[in-house]
């Protein structure tokens, strides 16, 4: 593909990840396909698979996909063979929206050339998009099996893992990667979701102070430190963080929509006067700026309807929604006001397309029962009014369990691990199918020396979640330091297949079968943990062990 191979490969991520899927010309609009003179001057002279290739390259670069494929296409029937031209013509296919075109192509270069990394990953990322999760993953852990630092794996694996739940398998992918402001963010990420919030906040503070231009970074950090404070929402930090960027940094239209976003945050949940006069100026010279913008119209429709302007609040609700018909807030927003107006059937209307959207809030619930009242509808009301009890109970629950995990996570961080396994036991009583809750269970009863409970809540862990591989790895010790080295064998293996970089498991594997005298298995096993962690000092030290007892 020559010197534009590169900006291909920038521009065929970009595009698979970040635009919908569009229906691009049909046979009856093919595209015309004007190369560039000096490509035209080059085919009349010599018709061959580089030069072809050339103009996939050149139609590629400039976003013209379909005439890319056709060349592309071209020079794989020159030659067929090669990895090359078949990794451009997926690509080029995939960019174009045609995803069965795009796998059988790049599914044909990995065969051509297995060790090629940039086919697997190509590959992987046209399997994520066409739905096929368990294909994409096989073909990120082959990327990664070649090339342990590729971003471009370690990005795709580790979402992929966040994506089935498995934090704790995305964390340590992750924890010693190369320095890259997504994989920070993505392992900020796994961590946060996976409950360790604080670990998440410390990462991005770090991060922003080496970086702090960096938008994607402040944004990371300000929506941590929210959920940090999301049950006293109490949020001056990360809206002074937002407020600091969007600033100094006045032409970055995300960076003033964040900082909005702070401002109004917990309007809806309970507005003082003071945060809607703040964010009304606010509010309005963005829309000013950017009149069809479906946030900003939300936006001043949210605080119109504050300030007690229905009629103001609706119009501008109604062009939200008419921009963007999926916003769930903007539908439920829209209720409020045509509520507020008499409007009962228009508000019904509103709050139903909310629940259908996905917004499943206790509140739209109870406002939906006061207009089904309205509207002589009793038995449907007393419906609403019934989900509406049962969620509020149940986000009681979860906010003792929040709060009871804090406790514990804050109580191990001082040392006290007899208080952290008390307070963790209450957060399971108040969430009983939190994988995550039994695992620092476990943690803690390992600082009290506590084998028999530790075990107990291990178990319970991997039943609530089998791939939970720090888990498995754990059990594996316990069933190891009690002589069961063919139990301890088996929760080894269950870690490394969840988790296949996960270096510490695939060590400690090693050094079990090597135990049971399966000296190449435990050659393998060290091989593959060296592969996730190359500069691993105890598997190092083991592979030397077993090089000695070979020889």
């Amino acid at each position: 593909m020559g010197s534009s191979s590169s900006f291909q490969r920038l521009l065929f991520i970009s595009l698979l990840f970040f635009l919908p899927a569009v229906a691009y010309a049909s046979a009856q609009q093919r595209p015309t396909c004007v190369r560039s003179a000096a490509i035209e001057t080059k085919l009349h002279a010599r018709h061959t698979a580089a030069v072809y290739a050339e103009s996939g390259a050149w139609f590629t670069a400039h976003t013209e996909f379909e005439c890319a494929a056709r060349d592309y296409r071209e020079a794989v029937k020159l030659d067929p063979r090669s990895a090359v031209f078949l990794l451009g013509l997926g690509e080029s296919l995939a960019s174009a929206n045609d995803l069965p075109g795009a796998e059988t192509a790049l599914r044909q270069a990995v065969k051509s050339e297995p060790e090629n990394v940039q086919a697997h990953e190509s590959l992987a990322l046209v399997l994520e998009q066409a739905g096929k999760k368990d294909d994409a993953k096989s073909e990120w852990a082959a990327a990664l099996k070649l090339n342990p630092n590729s971003v471009s794996a370690l990005d795709g694996m580790s979402k992929h893992l966040m994506l089935e739940g498995n934090y704790p398998a995305a964390i340590e992918l992750l924890r010693s990667t190369p320095n890259n402001e997504d994989l920070t963010i993505n392992l900020a990420r796994a961590y946060a979701q996976g409950g360790s919030l604080s670990d998440a906040e410390t990462l991005l503070r770090k991060a922003v102070t080496e970086s702090p231009g960096s938008f994607p970074l402040t944004r990371a950090l300000v929506g941590v430190l929210v959920d940090e404070h999301s049950f006293e929402r109490t949020f001056q930090e990360p809206t002074e963080l937002a407020e600091g960027y969007a600033n100094t940094h006045p032409d970055n239209l995300e960076a003033q929509r964040l900082y909005l976003q702070m401002l109004i945050a917990w309007i809806p949940q309970g507005a003082q006067s003071g945060d809607v006069a703040r964010a009304t100026p606010v509010a309005k010279r963005l829309l000013a700026a950017h009149p069809n913008d479906p946030y900003f119209l939300y936006a001043n429709g949210m605080l119109e309807r504050e300030r007690g302007d229905y009629k103001g609040a609706k119009e501008h609700l109604e062009r939200s929604v008419a921009q963007d018909p999926n916003d769930d807030h903007a539908h439920y927003q829209l209720g409020m006001a045509l509520s507020a107006l008499g409007d009962a059937p228009g508000a019904k209307r509103e709050f139903e397309k909310t629940l259908a959207l996905g917004n499943k809030e206790p509140e739209v619930r109870f406002q939906l029962a006061k207009v089904l009242r309205t509207l002589g509808q009793s038995e449907e009301a007393k419906t609403q009014l019934k989900l509406y009890s049962d969620q509020m109970a149940a986000a009681s629950q979860q906010r003792v369990a929040k709060l009871k995990e804090g406790q514990g996570d804050k109580a191990m961080e001082s040392g006290n691990a007899s208080d952290a396994v008390i307070y963790f036991r209450q957060a399971i009583e108040a969430n009983p199918d939190s994988a995550m809750l039994q695992f620092k269970l476990a943690m803690a009863m390992d600082k009290t020396a506590d084998a028999a409970g530790e075990r107990t809540a291990l178990e319970k862990a991997i039943q609530i979640d089998p791939t939970m591989a720090v888990a498995q790895n754990q059990l594996g010790y316990l069933a190891s330091r009690s002589g069961d080295a063919a139990s301890a064998e088996q929760y080894f293996r269950r870690a490394v297949q969840a988790a296949p970089q996960y270096a510490e498991a695939w060590v400690n594997l090693a050094a079990t079968l090597g135990m049971e005298s399966k000296i190449p298995e435990a050659q393998e096993a060290i091989a593959s943990a060296l592969k996730a962690d190359p500069k691993n000092a105890a598997a190092l030290q083991l592979q030397q062990e077993l090089n000695a007892q070979q020889h």
